[in-house]
């Protein structure tokens, strides 16, 4: 006869306790596995008592103690550890570093994988330049990372720390090159505006990986990326100053999107139909963004505004 049991589904990479499921043979008894990646520590900073979880197919998760609220937890070198926490609505953490003080009393389900950095290099913008005036850009672009559970594609994975800016500028008028903040001229993004006709496929020079601030990234899981389970989002909200030519008076310095756009791109996955982003095609070009915007204050010729398109250039790299 059928029976309902829970059961466990481990493999190398992971371990997670699934719900009941019917099966024709039931164990007598099962040892509970023992989860290695992470030390959970009674009280904060790694003190108190210690020792492993256990995951029993009947039982779900065994903590080694039952003070959860304010526990501390060292993960294993080199691994990712996820902690599912039911709430009203499930959300997965993912953890890579030691937790002093953390809250474990809502956790029901845990898992891990094994480290993959995943950076991302700035490359650019790409917009219609007609002299130095058209490579005054400013705006932001931010980028995230997204990971989904191997288990539940709806279940979305949250990083501690999972976005970063690689271009920030809010000086309207500045000068000619990109530069972080507000702060004066930064040479790591001299000459990172370039003409878009034609669209340039940026591969040497400003752009590449190795230019300091311009690259960051994240950790995140191997087998995510591997399954396609990883996603990168870019928002971008750019504008630009304007000047059709070097002695034309239609000058803008508020050429600009009129929103922000969100562009979600997986790796190792099919998107837009055909387009695929893995270790052989791993250059990003995002856009074209349309922007619009008037000449400032008076002029000798008349002007109906000003139409541009930004494009988004990354490489991404670790893949």
């Amino acid at each position: 006869m059928k029976k309902l049991i829970n059961i466990i589904i481990c493999n190398l990479l992971a371990c997670v306790a699934f719900a009941q499921i019917s099966t024709k043979v039931l164990p007598v008894t099962q040892t509970p596995v023992v989860f290695n990646d992470l030390t959970v520590y009674e009280q904060p900073n790694l003190s108190g008592n210690s020792g492993k979880i256990k995951i029993s197919k009947l039982n779900g998760l065994i903590f080694p103690f039952t003070n959860l609220t304010n526990a501390s937890f060292k993960i294993a070198a080199h691994k990712i550890v996820y902690l599912k926490y039911c709430l009203e609505f499930p959300v997965e953490v993912a953890f890579t570093e030691t937790q002093t003080n953390i809250d474990l009393s809502k956790v029901c389900g845990i898992r891990s994988d094994d480290m993959q950095w995943v950076g991302i290099g700035f490359n650019g913008i790409s917009t219609e330049i007609h002299n130095n005036d058209c490579k005054r850009v400013y705006g932001n672009i931010t980028v995230k990372m997204q990971e989904t559970s191997p288990y539940d594609n709806n279940l979305f994975t949250f990083f501690s720390t999972n976005s970063f800016t690689p271009f920030r500028n809010t000086d309207k008028t500045g000068p000619y090159l990109l530069n972080i903040a507000n702060s004066s001229a930064d040479p790591i993004y001299t000459n990172y505006v370039f003409n878009n006709n034609p669209v340039p496929n940026i591969t040497t020079g400003p752009g590449t990986r190795s230019r300091g601030r311009a690259d960051v990234g994240f950790w995140v899981g191997k087998a995510a990326v591997r399954d396609g389970r990883i996603k990168i989002f870019i928002n971008s909200k750019i504008g630009s100053a304007h000047k059709s030519c070097d002695l034309c008076d239609d000058f803008s310095s508020k050429v600009e999107m009129a929103r922000a756009k969100t562009e979600a791109i997986p790796i190792n996955y099919l998107y837009d139909g055909e387009k695929l982003l893995n270790a052989e095609n791993n250059k990003l070009i995002l856009g074209p963004y349309p922007a619009s915007g008037s000449r400032d204050g008076t002029a000798i010729t008349a002007s109906g505004g000003t139409n541009k398109n930004f494009r988004v250039h990354l490489t991404i790299g670790g893949l």
